[in-house]
This record gives C-alpha cells, structure tokens and sequence, in this order.
C-alpha cells in the first residue's frame, strides 16, 4: 500500500515567521503591560511622595505653631519666676518687719472708756515702749495697767508693766501718767 502523506501546503519559512511573530507580539505585549504597570507604581510612588510632602508640611507648620506657643509660655514663665522671686523677698522683709500697729491695737484693747492716751514711745530695740496718758480716775489708770497685762487684752503682748510716773493736774483736774511696759521677744511680729 501506499503511504499516505499529507503535504504541506505552507512552507515551513512562513510558519516559523508566523511563530517568530506570535512570539515578537508576545514580547511587546508583554512588554507594555511592563510599561503600563511601572508606570502606575511610579505613578502611585509620586502620589504616595506628595501626600507625605503634604503631611510634612502641615507638620511642620504645626511644629511652628507650636514652638512660638513654647516661646510665649516661656517669656510667661519668666514672668511668673520673676514675681515668684519678688514675692518671696516681699515675704521676707515682711517677717523680719516689726509692725507698731501690734502696740496700737494692744493699748486700744486694754483702754478703759474714760481714759485718753497722749502719746506712745517705742524704743529703738522694740522692747521698751512708753505710754503716756491722762484719766480722771486712779481707779481707771489701775484698771488700764491690769488690762495691759491680761492674756485677753494687752497681755497677748506685754510681759511686764511698770506706772512710771503719775502727776496731778488740777488745772484740769485729771492725773498725767508715764508706763513704761516690756513686750514679749518679737512681739511686734506677725
């Protein structure tokens, strides 16, 4: 019998360049879907660099903002120590400070009615203080000089009280007298 063949109708050149075609639009689609991709990656990469340059930017607006905040805290806070430190020097005197209206108040509260008080002398070592007054009644002086030494009226500032001096004025008809009275060891403090 005879062998069948089958001829071939196309030359193998022209299916060979068939096949070198099929393969060469391969490549190039393959090639631009390459070129399509990294380009959406750079693509994506610039927009991704622009947003964190956007971010950047109002971070560091806020950095400002807040740094000059920082500043105005700071010249505040200067402010605050420099008034702090004033206060405090204010707080010192103030205590090292003898207040003479403790003697006014005291001889104030052991007053009687009836009895007028000229004059106060307060020594310069605010241990010795000189009252001098006028009443028209031993009776009233006496009550005064036991008031200065009472814990709930002069007593709160005086240790000791001495009657000085007492001279009648019968032009007036009133006793003249000098105490002489000791305070207590910072008494005139607060």
């Amino acid at each position: 019998m005879i062998e069948r063949k089958e001829i071939e109708l196309i030359p193998k050149e022209i299916e060979a360049a068939k096949s070198k075609d099929t393969l060469v639009r391969r490549v190039r689609l393959f090639g631009f879907l390459f070129f399509i991709v990294s380009l959406l990656i750079f693509g994506g990469i610039f927009a991704f660099r622009l947003s964190l340059a956007t971010k950047l930017s109002g971070l560091e607006e806020d950095s400002a903002q807040e740094v000059a905040g920082i500043a105005q805290f700071a010249e505040i806070e200067a402010k605050v120590l420099g008034l702090e430190n004033k206060s405090s020097a204010l707080t010192k005197i103030l205590a090292q400070r003898d207040y003479f209206s403790v003697v006014l108040a005291a001889v104030e509260t052991s007053r009687p009615a009836n009895l007028k008080v000229t004059g106060v002398t307060i020594q310069k070592d605010n241990v010795l203080i000189t009252i001098n007054g006028e009443t028209a009644s031993y009776v009233t002086l006496a009550s005064f000089l036991q008031n200065l030494v009472d814990d709930g009226k002069g007593g709160k500032l005086f240790t000791n009280v001495i009657l000085s001096s007492v001279n009648q004025n019968n032009a007036k008809g009133t006793a003249e007298f000098v105490i002489e009275a000791t305070t207590k060891k910072d008494g005139l403090k607060r």
